[in-house]
C-alpha cells in the first residue's frame, strides 16, 4: 500500500525481504534499523563474579527469561515450565509481564516469577543469572533481550527463531 513512500522497519534483514515480497515494496525504500542496548550502562561481570553473585541471590544455578505479555513469549514461557519440571536443581526466573501468563497455574517450585521490575532491580537479577534463555518458536523481528543478555555477559541458549536477525554462530550462543 505504501509502495510510493519511504518506510522504516525495525527488524532483521530477513523481515525486510519478506515484507518487500509480501507487499511488493521497492527494497531501496525499506531500511533495516539496527537494534541494540546501551552496554555502557551495564555492569558486565566475568563468570566467577557472576557465580558468586548468583549464589547470593538464588542459592543455586539460575536460568533467566525476560519478556513482555506477547504471544511468542507466552509460548516460550510454556516451554520453560516444561524445562523446570525436568530440572529441579535449576532456579528458573521469569521477568516481565509475561509472568502474568502463569498466574493461577500450577508451576514447578523452581520457577520464580518477578513480574515487571524497575530497571535497577532487573539489572541485579540479570547480573546474577547463570544462563539466559530464549526458547522462541515463532515471531518476527530481532529479540532485543538477546543483546541485553550479551551486554550483561550471560551465556545464552536460544532457538534459531530467538536469535533471528543477529547473525550469530556457535561462538556467541548455544542455538538449538
Amino acid at each position: 500500500h505504501r509502495a510510493k513512500c519511504s518506510c522504516r522497519w525495525k527488524s532483521s534483514q530477513d523481515d525486510k525481504e519478506k515484507l518487500c515480497e509480501l507487499y511488493k515494496l521497492d527494497k531501496g525504500k525499506v531500511a533495516v534499523v539496527p537494534n541494540g542496548t546501551n552496554a555502557s550502562e551495564i555492569d558486565f561481570l566475568l563468570p566467577d563474579e557472576r557465580m558468586m553473585r548468583g549464589k547470593k541471590y538464588t542459592g543455586k544455578k539460575s536460568a533467566i527469561f525476560v519478556g513482555s505479555y506477547h504471544g511468542p513469549n507466552l509460548i516460550a514461557v510454556d516451554s520453560i515450565v516444561e524445562m523446570a519440571a525436568e530440572l529441579p536443581e535449576i532456579q528458573f526466573i521469569i521477568v516481565g509481564s509475561v509472568g502474568k501468563w502463569l498466574e493461577d497455574r500450577d508451576v514447578p517450585h523452581n520457577i520464580l516469577i518477578t513480574g515487571v521490575l524497575e530497571e535497577n532491580d532487573k539489572d541485579i537479577i540479570l547480573s546474577s543469572a547463570d544462563i539466559a534463555l530464549n526458547p522462541m518458536t515463532y515471531g518476527s523481528g530481532t529479540n532485543l533481550k538477546i543483546l541485553e543478555y550479551f551486554a550483561f555477559g550471560i551465556p545464552v541458549i536460544s532457538t534459531p527463531i530467538g536469535v533471528r536477525g543477529l547473525n550469530l554462530n556457535d561462538k556467541h550462543a548455544i542455538v538449538c
